[in-house]
């Protein structure tokens, strides 16, 4: 081997030994630096569950008996000055000296017959509904509450697991001894529920009624005795089903009576306008009995009911009495329909308004009959 070439070896693997323990050997520890960091961790809201069924509260201190009806009333003087700023009017089921004139904003009271109002339970949120119950408390639904005025005192307490949204519905129910409302507590089925307070809102009892009560309709009616009586009109594609409820100790039998239009309950009758005029049956029976109409009134496919408690007709521009299968001429309307409604007394109260809108105020008529101008029969088209 030449001296050159041993050199040039030589070199070379001390290249490699340099090389391999470059590589092998262990890379030196690379310092952290450590950094706290606080993150803050919001738990999901808890919503609580709607209030389920149970039974009626038991009275611990006997309460008083719902006095017996009133149906005297003084007439409402011609130019006597009422209510101005309002849209609807709720009369008492049980005294014709209970009277409310309210809008989404003001409620008016009325306790000696319509003669003075005075306005009451302001507060949050919009007024739903306005009722009395047997003793004469007026009963305002505001914004998930129920707020009662008891002589000068008023209080608002909450209804349990009550939507407070616009789109669901809401009402109450008077004419008994009990606080009751209607609402609706599950956004995913609709499904309404009554709530009943034995104690001016205080305690509580409930009772699913039915599914996709997604419309505002509800009439119904406490009794003396605690039994209730409800009509309520749900929502379907096609159609607007009403079922009749009775809820007596808490036990709930229902009759459905099909798409029949406006539905109001008397006593132990049902009536019904709509498209086929005015019809009247009992709780379970099968089939609607068709309401004789007076002479002379031959299309009754416009009729609406008044509300309150005694049954009322409007078809056209006039009011008409129903008893015992008949209806009867009372007297002409020119106020509006919708609104209209009757006392105990028979008086009728309504709602009249300027033709731009701008204001609008209550209106009494006496309970008097008054002739009836004929039916327009429109142009002949011939």
């Amino acid at each position: 081997m030449s001296p050159r070439f041993f050199v040039l070896w030589s070199l070379l693997l001390v290249v490699i030994v340099r090389q391999f323990a470059t590589t092998s050997a262990p890379a030196a520890p690379t310092a952290f630096t450590t950094i706290p960091i606080s993150i803050q961790i919001t738990p999901a809201p808890i919503v609580p569950p709607p209030p389920v069924d149970t039974a009626p509260v038991t009275q611990t201190v006997a309460r008083a008996s719902c006095p017996p009806p009133r149906t005297d009333a003084a007439q409402i003087p011609r130019k006597h000055e009422l209510p101005h700023g309002v849209s609807h009017v709720t009369t008492s089921l049980t005294n014709a000296g209970w009277i409310a004139a309210w809008s989404n904003e003001r409620v008016h009271v009325s306790l000696d017959g319509g003669l003075t109002f005075a306005q009451v339970l302001d507060g949050p949120g919009d007024v739903r509904d306005v009722t009395f119950d047997c003793f004469g408390h007026p009963i305002v639904l505001r914004a998930g509450k129920v707020g009662v005025r008891d002589g000068t005192r008023e209080t608002w307490r909450e209804v349990p697991g009550m939507r407070t949204d616009n789109d669901a519905p809401a009402a109450l129910v008077g004419g008994g001894p009990d606080v009751i409302a209607l609402i609706v507590g599950d956004e995913a089925t609709w499904k309404s529920r009554m709530a009943v307070s034995p104690d001016l809102g205080q305690s509580w009892w409930f009772r699913e009624l039915i599914d996709y009560w997604e419309t505002s309709t509800a009439t119904g009616r406490q009794d003396a005795d605690g039994t209730i009586h409800l009509a309520l009109t749900t929502a379907d594609c096609m159609s607007d089903p009403v079922f009749w409820l009775r809820i007596e100790d808490g036990i709930v039998e229902r009759d459905s009576l099909g798409s029949v239009g406006q539905v109001e309950l008397y006593g132990d009758y049902a009536l019904s306008a709509g498209y086929n005029g005015v019809l009247w049956k009992k709780f379970g029976e099968e089939e609607w009995h068709p309401v004789k109409n007076p002479p002379g009134l031959e299309d009754a496919h416009d009729a609406r009911l008044l509300a309150g408690p005694l049954p009322r007709v409007i078809i056209g521009n006039a009011i008409y009495t129903y008893a015992r299968g008949r209806l009867s001429p009372l007297r002409p309307w020119t106020a509006d329909r919708e609104t209209a409604a009757v006392d105990r007394a028979g008086r009728l109260w309504g709602i009249a308004e300027t033709k731009d809108g701008e204001d609008a105020w209550l209106v009494a008529v006496p309970n008097a009959r008054a002739k009836i101008p004929p039916p327009d029969s429109g142009p002949d088209n011939e």
